[in-house]
């Protein structure tokens, strides 16, 4: 049984630390903000920055009511010490009006992407985070990442050199001779996926299988890791390619490939409905409004994380839950890490600290039990979320018992569960919309 206790809603949690101003913008070029600033995409209606009255396509130009970089601005998603609270200045080119936000840390439930101008200019200047041309592919504007082949193949130029490789030839742009790019082969790997992506969009389709086949040796060879938009992009480029040739079955196959990688991935059911001449809708979760109930034991064969031993009852963790609390329930077939789920976590870590007094519990259920487990130089994910004050426990559900029950094909499947039991969100931690879909819920 739940306990009566009121629980603050997240409208009054946002009002508390939150002011925001609007006032006429008719001054501001958007020329120049578009490239200094960074746009806000997929902005959740019921997160902290929708009920504000953020919106897709605002742009974020002043921090602190100055200039700023990337590194000042991740910043932001920390709340500062003492109390005191940063200011945001934003523009919203449609209506030629200024917000400013006040409050906290960055309102979390907006995702910062780039323009294209913004883009194009990191490229040339040499410092890009290959995973932005992620929103563009995403988006479905192909005419801009048709623009970003040539940058995309300088830059290349510049920081590798790959004897016989695709890149011979005059440079289309001069680079920074003391350009630093990180000696990270998962960083690598993202560079020439998004090159072949986009030379696939521009046409150039020799090229595009060049360097597609040049990432496939390389990932091979290295073993590293990635984003799993990532690899599901290199799918999508092998459709493209398979279709130029008039391959349609082997095409289809390609993108079923890349939805099982990414499935929150918008253009990939637009590309298949293209692809089948049908209309290929993301599929409604099974989970939604079911009602868990699991007695599972905790387990750490490798000894790496500290927790208490025995059992836990999911009735025992609702009974301490308010109305407009939650549960995040991670179930897993391997122990402890994979790709998805540091990916998730990372990402979703610190939405999940600075909202720790409503999701008042993760549980993350395997159902691997070897001694030497996946033993990774990735951030153990239980650990960080428990230094952040948030109650992590580790269970271990036998023979994938619950997993059965569930039904689950894939790894992890996250939930969250509301103070009466029920399913009321699932689906990927890594843009935190699953966060507020809950939320919206209760």
């Amino acid at each position: 049984m739940a306990k009566s206790t009121d629980f603050p809603s997240v409208q009054d949690w946002v009002a508390a630390q939150y002011k925001v101003q609007i006032s006429d913008a008719k001054s501001l070029n958007e020329q120049t903000l578009s490239v200094a600033g960074k746009i806000l995409l997929d902005v959740q209606p019921n997160s902290p920055a929708g009920r504000l009255g953020l919106e897709a396509g605002d742009i974020l130009y002043a921090l602190n009511g100055g200039v700023f970089d990337i590194d000042e601005l991740e910043k932001t998603f920390h709340p500062r010490k003492f109390g005191r609270a940063y200011s945001f200045d934003l523009l919203r080119p449609s209506t030629r009006r200024k917000l400013r936000v006040k409050g906290p840390t960055f309102p979390f439930g907006a995702r910062f992407g780039q323009t294209k101008e913004s883009f194009l200019v990191e490229l040339r200047n040499g410092s890009p985070d290959p995973s932005d041309a992620y929103q563009f592919w995403n988006s479905g504007d192909t005419e801009a990442l048709s623009e970003f082949l040539p940058a995309f193949e300088a830059f290349n130029i510049r920081v590798i050199k790959l004897k016989g490789g695709p890149f011979e030839g005059l440079l289309p742009q001069a680079l920074p001779s003391r350009t630093e790019i990180a000696d990270d082969n998962v960083v690598w790997t993202g560079h020439f996926t998004w090159l072949a992506l986009c030379a696939a969009h521009a046409g150039q389709w020799d090229r595009a299988q060049f360097v597609l086949k040049w990432v496939e040796d390389h990932f091979e060879r290295s073993g590293d890791g990635g984003m799993m938009s990532m690899f599901a992009a290199m799918a999508y480029t092998r459709s493209m390619l398979a279709e130029q040739k008039g391959q349609l079955e082997t095409a289809v196959n390609h993108m079923h490939h890349a939805i099982e990688m990414s499935p929150e991935t918008d253009i990939l059911y637009k590309r298949l409905s293209s692809l089948t001449n049908s209309d290929v809708q993301r599929p409604v979760s099974p989970h939604l409004g079911i009602k868990l109930s699991y007695n599972l034991p905790k387990r750490d064969p490798a000894q790496r994380f500290k927790q208490s031993g025995g059992q836990l009852s999911f009735e025992d963790s609702l009974s301490k839950l308010s109305p407009g609390q939650f549960i995040l329930v991670c179930i897993m077939s391997s122990y402890r890490t994979n790709g998805p789920y540091v990916e998730g976590f990372t990402r979703a870590h610190i939405p999940l600290a600075r909202l720790k007094t409503i999701f008042q519990e993760v549980h993350v259920i395997t159902s691997w039990d070897e001694t030497k487990s996946r033993d990774l130089p990735l951030p153990v994910m239980e650990d960080k979320l428990s230094k952040s004050g948030i109650n992590v426990s580790v269970l271990f559900d036998t023979d994938q018992t619950l997993s059965e029950q569930l039904s689950l094909i894939s790894s992890p499947t996250n939930l969250i569960v509301n103070h009466n039991g029920i399913v009321v969100a699932d689906g990927w931690l890594g843009n935190d919309a699953i966060l507020w879909r809950a939320l919206a819920a209760s």
